[in-house]
């Protein structure tokens, strides 16, 4: 009895909001923010909205807890979402059986559907699965993505240094049917002080490598390409502030190596300047 005087006295719906302008650009919650309607019954309605965006997008995806639709033409971009307790959207939304190990627990089955364009790429999804999806799953389960960017960076390729200067391609070590690539490594003592005073010493193998890029338009051509050499380092123990808790320390890293740097001048440059 007194439950249910309690539910009588429930708001049928309330309402609050948040700002999302974060970088408290002009126009603050205006131009960027979020906002909720409460219905009795833990129903809800969601709106997002951002007045500056570069996203193109029409989307309509669900998952346990949603019903989700976007809507994005530069420089605007809106997001309707509508809890999945809605009964409507609670009748007609996808099923599942969890897994063969609970055959009686039936729940959402999450999908996406709709195309979008971002960072230069073109993504169609026809009934994407959110999550889980295998190779072997049809197209329209894992979507399609297309560049539509002429001048994306595409890998071309990656080496390492040798003994004798020269660059060789890189092989790794999961390549075991191609001939080891002969970089050379080289063996220096490495010391971090960590935040408390104490210092751990430890010996740091290196090599050199180099990556290079250039625009999917222009692959035959120099020009305009983006070249990374750097250090690859591997530390005979853990290093950091992480070291020996569950997290772990880090066990190696790549520094960019500048022109004219030799590879032990890089690692003391990121002994000084680097922090795990």
């Amino acid at each position: 009895m007194q439950e249910a005087k309690l539910e009588s006295r429930e708001r049928f719906c309330w309402f609050h909001w948040q700002n999302l302008n974060e970088t408290k650009k002009t126009g603050g919650a205006f131009r960027e923010g979020r906002c909720w309607w409460h219905f009795r019954g833990r129903r809800t309605i969601e709106f997002d909205w951002s007045l500056w965006t570069h996203f193109c997008m029409l989307e309509v995806d669900i998952d346990d807890e949603d019903l989700t639709f976007h809507i994005g033409f530069p420089p605007v971009a809106f997001w309707f979402s509508f809890s999945t307790n809605w009964w409507l959207i609670s009748r007609f939304a996808p099923r599942k059986v969890l897994s063969s190990n609970y055959p009686d627990t039936i729940v959402i089955d999450e999908r996406e559907c709709g195309v979008s364009i971002s960072g230069g790429t073109l993504r169609i999804k026809p009934w994407c699965k959110s999550m889980e999806w295998v190779k072997s799953d049809p197209w329209w389960m894992r979507g399609v993505s297309l560049s539509v960017n002429p001048f994306e960076l595409k890998h071309i390729s990656h080496e390492v240094r040798r003994a004798d200067g020269s660059w060789a391609p890189y092989v790794g070590t999961w390549e075991h049917e191609k001939d080891p690539d002969a970089r050379y490594e080289e063996t220096f003592p490495y010391r971090y002080v960590l935040k408390n005073g104490d210092v751990q010493e430890r010996t740091a193998t290196v090599y050199v490598d180099r990556m290079e890029w250039r625009p999917r338009c222009l692959r035959w051509t120099r020009l305009f390409r983006k070249v990374r050499t750097s250090i690859d380092v591997t530390f005979s123990d853990e290093v950091g502030e992480r070291t020996g808790s569950w997290k772990g320390g880090t066990t190696g890293c790549g520094y960019e190596l500048r022109s004219n740097e030799s590879a032990e001048e890089c690692l003391r440059r990121m002994e000084s300047e680097r922090k795990f």
